[in-house]
């Protein structure tokens, strides 16, 4: 029985409607569970280091996993291409110059990493 539970797919407890459209988000949660792991396993080893790139990798799958609906049909799915290696570098550097400016930076720093993670982010008609 739990393992039939388990294999399931997870909803969004609450959906997002208007009109006929609908978003949900779909995926196995195992996989889910994985990938949590994995990337939590991997920022640990590395002191932190790696937290944006494990951010930017949650947030990927979570992306992708984002479908829009219109009377119960997949209309749009959410994607995400990260560039991994321009994500850890505008964070670091964001948070260096937030340090170095003794918090007088920070505000400028947060819309630059909210921009790295956010402009990526596109819809495509399925």
């Amino acid at each position: 029985m739990l393992h039939e539970v388990v294999q399931e797919t997870v909803l969004w407890l609450i959906n997002i409607s208007f009109k006929s459209y609908s978003l949900h988000w779909d995926t196995p949660i195992m996989q889910t569970i994985g990938i949590f792991i994995r990337e939590f396993f991997l920022t640990v080893i590395t002191a932190g280091i790696y937290f944006p790139v494990a951010f930017a990798k949650i947030a990927r799958l979570l992306t992708r996993q984002t479908y829009l609906n219109s009377d119960n049909n997949r209309v749009f799915q959410f994607d995400a291409n990260y560039d991994y290696g321009t994500i850890w570098k505008t964070v670091w550097v964001q948070i260096i110059l937030t340090i170095i400016t003794c918090g007088i930076y920070g505000a400028w720093a947060y819309c630059n990493i909210a921009r790295v993670y956010v402009n990526p982010i596109s819809v495509a008609k399925v």
